[in-house]
């Protein structure tokens, strides 16, 4: 506190208009004139300063001032744009789509380059050989030995892939009058079928955020 300042100085002026300080100076009680005589002498310095929730405005800019001058740059810096820096956060998650990833397969054992490879793929034991509900489907041009086909933009998840030789290009996969294959066929993780096809759990591939491949051998 300045020299010369009391801790009256805010309650001063209504003392002094209580106890008399605008009465005639006949009417004033020598206690009244003191205080009234003191205001005057009083230094600039220490004139009543307005309150506001019991602090002085010159008291919270002094705590203003030296909470700037503790705060280092990076500090500030980072008062001033976390704000942003977080609602470009929230805005990114809600309009960004959600990680895809990548499976590779390599179909093995093909006999000529006759017709297509026709391949699919399955993401669940539902819809594992279902006309219709393939995860997604590509088809290639078929080549003698091996061919390897990609199938990007893929949800993290399970998937099994099915393929066959479309070697007449007819877009089916023919069978004898018994159900028997007529062309070459296969299933992904290395699959077998025995008396009809391997179950979605036998075939499938864990597809990690890092990719996967698996091999694809075909029958005929």
């Amino acid at each position: 506190m300045p020299a010369g300042c009391s801790i009256e100085i805010f309650r001063a002026p209504l003392a002094m208009r209580l106890q008399g300080a605008h009465l005639p100076h006949a009417s004033r009680t020598p206690e009244a004139t003191a205080k009234l005589d003191w205001a005057k002498r009083r230094p600039p310095h220490c004139q009543p300063t307005p309150l506001y929730c019991g602090f002085s405005v010159s008291t919270i800019d002094n705590f203003t001032h030296t909470k700037d001058e503790v705060m280092s740059p990076r500090r500030r810096l980072l008062s001033a744009f976390l704000p942003a820096l977080l609602f470009a956060i929230i805005i990114a998650i809600g309009v960004l789509p959600a990680s895809a990833e990548t499976l590779i397969i390599t179909v093995r054992d093909i006999r000529s380059s006759d017709g297509d490879i026709r391949i699919s793929i399955y993401s669940s034991a539902d819809s594992f050989l279902v006309d219709g509900q393939t995860a997604a489907t590509r088809t290639l041009s078929a080549q003698e030995g091996d061919v390897e086909v990609v199938f990007a933009d893929l949800m993290p998840g399970t998937y099994a892939a099915a393929a066959f030789h479309d070697e007449n290009r007819s877009g089916d996969f023919d069978t004898n009058f018994i159900g028997i294959p007529r062309e070459g066929y296969g299933f992904s993780n290395g699959a077998q079928a025995r008396l009809g096809p391997p179950d979605f759990e036998d075939a499938s591939v864990s597809l990690s955020q890092i990719g996967s491949e698996t091999d694809l051998s075909l029958t005929y």
